[in-house]
This record gives C-alpha cells, sequence and structure tokens, in this order.
C-alpha cells in the first residue's frame, strides 16, 4: 500500500469550503432513523474537530441559493483536511448530499502589513524617539507583540461560530481584474 506525503505548511494552514445540497427528493425517502443517524454522525465529526483553529469543522446554513449546506475544514496537514472531506460525505447517506462548490485555500501574510523597517520608521520619524532610548525600547517591544499577535491571528485564524453563511461574488469586476485571467 502507498502512503501518501506528509504535506505540512512552514507557516499557516490550509482550508477546504465546500458549498452542497441537499437531494430533496431523496432525503425524503430516508426513514426517520435514517436521517437522525446522519445528523448525530455529522454532529459527532463535528464534535471530533472542534478545535478553535485547527483541526476544526465549522457547518453553515446557506442562503441565497447557491447552497443548502456550507463545511469549512481547517487543518494544519492536507492528508487530514483530505480525510475531513471524506468523513463529511460518509455522514450523509449516498446520493443525499450534492457537491456544488469547493474552494482549497490556505491561510497567509498579507502583502501589506507593516515590516519592521516600517516601525522603525516609525518610531523615528513620526513619534520622533531615539533609538536605544526606554521609550523607544518599549513601544518597539509593543509594536512587535502587536505584528506577532496579528500574524498569528492571520495564520491561524479562530473565528466566531456562525449558523449562517451567503455566498457572493462581486460581478463588477472586469475579466481582467480576476487572478483566472492574469498570464503568469
Amino acid at each position: 500500500m502507498t502512503t501518501l506525503p506528509i504535506v505540512k505548511l512552514d507557516r499557516g494552514i490550509h482550508l477546504l469550503h465546500l458549498f452542497s445540497r441537499i437531494d430533496r427528493p431523496r432525503w425524503s425517502q430516508l426513514s426517520v432513523g435514517q436521517s437522525q443517524e446522519a445528523r448525530e454522525s455529522l454532529e459527532k465529526l463535528c464534535a471530533a474537530h472542534a478545535a478553535p483553529s485547527h483541526p476544526r469543522l465549522c457547518t453553515y446554513a446557506g442562503v441565497g441559493g447557491k447552497a443548502d449546506l456550507a463545511f469549512v475544514c481547517y487543518a494544519a496537514e492536507l492528508g487530514q483536511l483530505a480525510q475531513m472531506h471524506r468523513d463529511v460525505e460518509a455522514c450523509f447517506p449516498a446520493g443525499t448530499l450534492r457537491p456544488e462548490f469547493s474552494y482549497f485555500s490556505v491561510t497567509e501574510l498579507t502583502e501589506y502589513m507593516a515590516s519592521d523597517e516600517d516601525h522603525v520608521r516609525q518610531l523615528m520619524e513620526h513619534e520622533r524617539l531615539a533609538p536605544g532610548g526606554e521609550v523607544y525600547r518599549k513601544r518597539w517591544a509593543e509594536m512587535s507583540q502587536r505584528k506577532a499577535e496579528y500574524e498569528h491571528d492571520r495564520l491561524y485564524p479562530e473565528l466566531p461560530d456562525w449558523e449562517v453563511m451567503a455566498f457572493y461574488v462581486n460581478l463588477r469586476l472586469s475579466p481582467a481584474a480576476l487572478w483566472e485571467h492574469l498570464h503568469l
């Protein structure tokens, strides 16, 4: 048997966004026991992946007609993310959960966050502090702490639980503004 390689990011985590529909005619043909078992299986899976950041599985009711249910899986290791996806599908009787859209992403730092050089410039030019002074060291420590917390929150998000998700795409963007149309 082939073993899969472990794929883990140096910083950050993997996310899988799953948007699905319930096949209502098939669901209505389930016995009360089958639908109850599906719900209990999903609740058990969510409880097993209820960490603040990762591994985490969040469920949402869909709003807007694109999907009935949405799931967001958070995992540090790609294989674990794939297993969570398979486990979500296995909670439902065959043919009752229909995938509509899925998106894979990773958490990362923005290109627009302040650098250490920006902080030095802030302290020297805007706050008029001399390097090495007590106030300068105190402000540098505060800025460094805030930057570290910000980076951690972007790379390992701990989002509040929501029950509803709406799928939104800005259709006013010109095709040239979409990353899919860039010639890389």
